[in-house]
C-alpha cells in the first residue's frame, strides 16, 4: 500500500533540477508540513468507516511488501526476528482499522524497533496513489494507535 513519500521526492529535487535552499522564515511552515498530518488520530466515528475500510483493504492487500519496506527502512532487511514482530504489530493496526478495537499492550511482545517502523511507514504513505486523503488519515491514525500500545 505504502510505495512512496514525500521525502524521497522532495529529496530527489537537487539531482533533477540543482541545488535546493531553505527559504528564510518559513520554518514554521516546512514544521507544519513535515510533521502536521502525522498526529493523526484513529477516528471510531462512522462518518470514517469508508476510510478506516480502505485503508485497511490496502494494507491487506500490500502487507507483506509494508512490513518489508518498514524493514528497509530500519537497515533491517535480514532479521527474521524483527520482520515477524512488525508483521504482527501490522495485523493488529489491521485489526483496529477494521473493527476499532481497543488498546493492546504489545510492550512485552515486541521490540522498540517496531515503534521506529510504525513511524516510517507512516511517513511514507501516499496521497493519492496509494491512499484517498481520508483512508491516508485513518492509516496514519492507526500507525500512531500502534506507537502507542508499544510506548
Amino acid at each position: 500500500a505504502l510505495m512512496s513519500d514525500t521525502y524521497s521526492l522532495v529529496r530527489n529535487l537537487p539531482p533533477q533540477i540543482g541545488p535546493c535552499k531553505k527559504a528564510v522564515g518559513a520554518e514554521s511552515i516546512r514544521e507544519q508540513i513535515e510533521n502536521g498530518p502525522l498526529m493523526a488520530k484513529l477516528s471510531s466515528d462512522d462518518s470514517t468507516l469508508g476510510a478506516r475500510y480502505s485503508a485497511a483493504a490496502q494494507f491487506i492487500n500490500h502487507h507483506e511488501v509494508v512490513v518489508r519496506d518498514a524493514l528497509r527502512g530500519l537497515g533491517e532487511r535480514e532479521n527474521q526476528e524483527l520482520h515477524d514482530q512488525v508483521d504482527l504489530a501490522f495485523r493488529f493496526a489491521i485489526r483496529t482499522l477494521i473493527d476499532g478495537s481497543g488498546e493492546v499492550d504489545l510492550r512485552d511482545v515486541v521490540s522498540k524497533k517496531v515503534v521506529d517502523a510504525a513511524k516510517y511507514e507512516r511517513k511514507r504513505v501516499c496521497v493519492p496513489r496509494d491512499l484517498t486523503p481520508e483512508a491516508a488519515v485513518q492509516f496514519q491514525g492507526a500507525m500512531n494507535w500502534l506507537i502507542g500500545c508499544i510506548e
